[in-house]
């Protein structure tokens, strides 16, 4: 029996620092707490509540979302893709992370084109109908037209959510 998904998926992939966190939250929190951190202190609660509110917004228009990590924190031991889900639900316990992005290092050395990678996630996954990509940096080619940029002294913000709402709910399908 084929089963039928009801709801349009959609993807978010998501970067952690200049995303959930930024210049600004890192200084104020070194004025309140010094090293060592918890992994969920390392994550800006305003931002973390703002990508909270993108997801139930998406959701109320009947959308299923997948939020695939795409941050390096994903092959850092201590910051992998479970543990950055449970620093996320510290602050917003309804969100989850479904997937990462696939680590390219050793096929195209260090440090290679995060577009690359949402690029290999996107192959393996034709059920995505659209996607947007929140992150503070701009080597996402050819998925230039669905990046979100954030500015890495502020974080996630209001203006950065309404901008994935537009991607995400436009009439155009994601170009692959």
């Amino acid at each position: 029996m084929t089963h039928l998904r009801s709801r349009p998926r959609v993807a978010l992939f998501l970067d952690v620092d200049g995303v959930l966190n930024s210049h600004a939250f890192v200084l104020e929190r070194g004025k309140r707490k010094r090293p060592p951190y918890e992994l969920h202190e390392r994550l800006d609660p305003g931002a973390v509540r703002r990508l909270a509110w993108l997801h139930e917004q998406l959701d109320r228009k009947g959308l299923e979302v997948v939020c695939v990590l795409s941050s390096t924190w994903r092959l850092v031991a201590d910051r992998g893709r479970e543990a950055t889900e449970a620093a996320l639900r510290v602050h917003a316990p309804g969100l989850r992370l479904h997937d990462e992005t696939p680590d390219l290092e050793e096929e195209l050395g260090p440090e290679p084109p995060r577009g690359e990678e949402v690029a290999r996630w996107l192959e393996a996954h034709p059920e995505v109908e659209r996607f947007v990509i929140l992150d503070d940096h701009d080597d996402l080619a050819p998925y230039e037209h669905r990046l979100v940029q954030t500015a890495r002294a502020v974080g996630l913000s209001d203006d950065d959510c309404r901008r994935a709402l537009e991607l995400l709910l436009g009439t155009a399908p994601a170009h692959r």
